[in-house]
This record gives C-alpha cells, sequence and structure tokens, in this order.
C-alpha cells in the first residue's frame, strides 16, 4: 500500500500538478483581462481558491488512460464552477433566477451542441470580455478529448 500511494504521489507531483498549475496560470492571466473590475475580482478570487481545482486534478489519478487530458477536464470544469458560484453569491434582482441562469453554463460547458445563452442575462454586471465563454468553450473542448466522454455525456449533463 505504501508503494502504491507513493508511486500515486510521484505521478501526482510531477505529472498532475504541474499541468493544473499552468492551466490556472493561463487562466489568471485571461481573467486579468476581464474589463470590468468587479468581474474581474470574482474571476481571480475564484482562481486563487487552488485547493478545490487541485482536489479536482487528484481524480486523474484514477484514470488509466489519458490522466493529463482528464486533468484539464477535471481543472477547467472546477474553475468555472467557482467563477459561476462566486457570481451567483453577487446581489442581484432575482438571487434564484440569476444563479440559475449563470449556472446553465455548467450544462453548456459540457455539450458543444447546447444553445448560445447569455449566462449573464439577469446579473448585473456582465461586461467580462468573453471570459465565461471562453471557459465554457475550453471546457467543452476538455472533455471532448476523453476517449470514453460520448458515453457517459448524457449523464454528465443531466447531472450538470
Amino acid at each position: 500500500m505504501a508503494v502504491t500511494f507513493a508511486r500515486a504521489a510521484a505521478v501526482y507531483w510531477l505529472s498532475l500538478y504541474p499541468r493544473t498549475r499552468i492551466e490556472l496560470w493561463r487562466w489568471r492571466r485571461r481573467a486579468l483581462r476581464v474589463p470590468d473590475r468587479e468581474l474581474r475580482a470574482v474571476a481571480l478570487a475564484a482562481l486563487a481558491k487552488r485547493g478545490n481545482m487541485e482536489g479536482a486534478a487528484a481524480v486523474a489519478l484514477t484514470a488509466r488512460r489519458r490522466p493529463r487530458a482528464l486533468v484539464l477536464a477535471l481543472v477547467r470544469y472546477q474553475a468555472l464552477y467557482n467563477y459561476l458560484d462566486m457570481l451567483a453569491e453577487q446581489a442581484s434582482a432575482d438571487p434564484a433566477g440569476n444563479a440559475r441562469q449563470l449556472h446553465e453554463a455548467l450544462v453548456a460547458a459540457l455539450d458543444a451542441d447546447a444553445p448560445a445563452v447569455d449566462f449573464y442575462a439577469l446579473h448585473p454586471r456582465g461586461e467580462d470580455g468573453g471570459y465565461l465563454h471562453a471557459m465554457v468553450h475550453a471546457c467543452r473542448a476538455a472533455v471532448d478529448a476523453l476517449p470514453a466522454y460520448a458515453s457517459v455525456a448524457p449523464r454528465a449533463r443531466d447531472n450538470a
């Protein structure tokens, strides 16, 4: 058991963790370009919750094939979730409706055929310079690259 743990730890720290850090660095660079100051602050704060994304990356240790591709999918999706969760906590005229509308991005991130939606429609701000849509499209690309995603896609979307 100690050998298994040591092997898993080595894979995580030498392969998966660096990939996670690079991905988060890329999203931080993108978040710094969000034009609206408050949305930029939310995007950066969501990315600062690194433990969530690093934990998601650790799930890739269970992958038999292409753990690096799984890291991208998991980290991107968790980053998206963090951002949406923090946005939904901001004041709005219709908090429940706003949260539902924003979180539609989680479903869209898993479905390349999802219709275009204004996720910010009920949010008081929305000038993010395409940040949220970029996150959704990056998630789509990552999950589409997973070898068996097609077989789990309907269930993943239902759960989202």
